[in-house]
């Protein structure tokens, strides 16, 4: 993706979509860090 591409998607898109991208993104990233860890604590014992 060109910078030209990710400038005109962010002037093209409403704070309330950025936003509800920003809030999903944030939940799914705490939601998979747990799994995260475990996968390398797992890989490390081994």
């Amino acid at each position: 993706m060109s910078g030209q591409q990710v400038r005109a998607n962010y002037h093209t898109e409403t704070r309330e979509d950025r936003e509800k991208r920003t809030r999903t993104m944030l939940i799914l990233g705490i939601i998979g860090l747990p799994h995260v860890i475990v996968g390398a604590l797992l890989l490390l014992t081994i």
